[in-house]
């Protein structure tokens, strides 16, 4: 019963959560959101590019998740998955967007809190999503950094997937 106005289901809706991002939308769902804002899906590349440009050290690929000290930077799961988790960063689920710091080249979020569908396939049915999310630890997943990909059904939903939109220039 979670749609992107229950994210948790029939007893939960989107009041107070208006600077969060927008989860529980398919391919589907989130194609025709950035048709209607008159965008588009990033491809992987132009989403891997964008989130390389701006991690804070290009030689470590998780510095867009963790400051050299280890204090987080995004919202990732801190503590061992699934067991603990010390909220370290401040959030067990989703994070406003933009709570925190915007990357090198003035992006937000581009790293952890929820991963995000581009608009390139990955295999039969499915569709690649980047950037990690909040369910991403060090030993579970280590998805937070700008090369990493995962395949995603079509058609399926969930409180750890969103998106965003790009508009060409011109």
């Amino acid at each position: 019963g979670a749609t992107w106005r229950t994210p948790e289901g029939p007893d939960s809706d989107i009041a107070g959560r208006e600077e969060h991002p927008v989860v529980h939308v398919s391919l589907a769902d989130a194609r025709a959101y950035a048709i209607w804002a008159g965008g588009r899906l990033p491809t992987e590349v132009e989403w891997e590019y964008a989130a390389s440009l701006g991690i804070p050290d290009p030689d470590k690929p998780a510095s867009g998740a963790y400051n050299p000290d280890g204090a987080p930077r995004a919202n990732t799961w801190q503590g061992i998955f699934p067991l603990i988790n010390t909220d370290e960063d401040g959030f067990s689920g989703t994070a406003p967007v933009g709570c925190f710091g915007a990357d090198r080249i003035g992006a937000y979020d581009m790293i952890g809190n929820v991963w995000e569908w581009t608009d390139t396939p990955y295999g039969a049915g499915t569709h690649t999503i980047k950037g990690g999310s909040y369910l991403c630890a060090d030993n579970f997943c280590r998805r937070y950094r700008p090369a990493a990909r995962q395949p995603e059904e079509n058609d399926f939903s969930s409180n750890h997937i969103g998106f965003r939109i790009v508009r060409d220039a011109g």
